[in-house]
């Protein structure tokens, strides 16, 4: 885990953490900064030369904006809210398997493995579900409520993601032995898993989690050929 730590704290790649960890605190001082950190990151996105227009993909936001209409009108705003929330915690763990999966294929990694799958998906579930037994919430101001689950839930899938990240992190230590290591994806998920942990588990305030991931998704982009602003 140390190594881990130090692999993270010496690579250039450390910058969107930094950018999720600045937002994050500045989240819990006042929201209003946590916007302008977004907005600081999304300027830097755009001023690096590598980085190409952002586009707004459009199709993808259909289902969940119907998904919402039809929860709010039967359920209120609040309901309709816990689902676009939903959505897009499962549209960054997404991508960021996608992105895990193209650093791997640009280290000349065979690809990810299931146990990097696993690890990349277990965070964030245990973020939905703590999510969902705290609520309801405040969102960027706005209320927000999930359906209330036991606390046995988050502390059993919290107790997997533990172990799956401890089995996966003495897997790559091996690898790192080996002179194996794929570093990019490596790095990727390890700071995935600090990320939504952070944000969605340790935040006392659910609306500077979600902002700071906003904000290390925005930083990540300025090592891709495109900016895409939704999934």
């Amino acid at each position: 885990m140390t190594r881990l730590a130090a692999l993270i704290a010496h690579d250039s790649r450390a910058a969107p953490l930094a950018a999720a960890g600045v937002t994050l605190f500045a989240g819990l001082i006042a929201p209003p900064l946590a916007l302008l950190c977004i907005a600081a990151a999304a300027a830097w996105a755009l001023m690096q030369p590598h980085t190409n227009t952002p586009r707004v993909d459009w199709p993808a936001l259909a289902a969940p904006l119907l998904g919402a209409a039809i929860v709010g009108a039967a359920a209120g705003f609040d309901a309709a809210m816990g689902l676009l929330f939903v959505w897009r915690v499962i549209a960054d763990a997404r991508w960021s398997g996608r992105e895990a999966a193209r650093l791997a294929g640009l280290s000349g990694a065979p690809g990810l493995s299931k146990r990097d799958r696993l690890v990349l998906a277990g965070t964030p579930l245990f973020g939905l579900t703590m999510a969902a037994y705290t609520a309801p919430h405040m969102l960027a101001g706005l209320p927000l409520d999930l359906p209330h689950v036991p606390i046995l839930a988050p502390i059993v899938i919290g107790a997997a993601a533990i172990l799956i990240v401890f089995d996966w992190a003495l897997q790559r230590l091996a690898d790192a032995r080996l002179g194996l290591l794929a570093r990019a994806p490596a790095l990727h998920i390890a700071t995935h898993q600090a990320v939504f942990l952070a944000a969605y588990v340790l935040s006392p305030d659910l609306s500077a989690g979600f902002m700071a991931v906003i904000a290390w998704r925005i930083a990540c982009s300025t090592r891709q050929a495109s900016f895409t602003a939704v999934p």
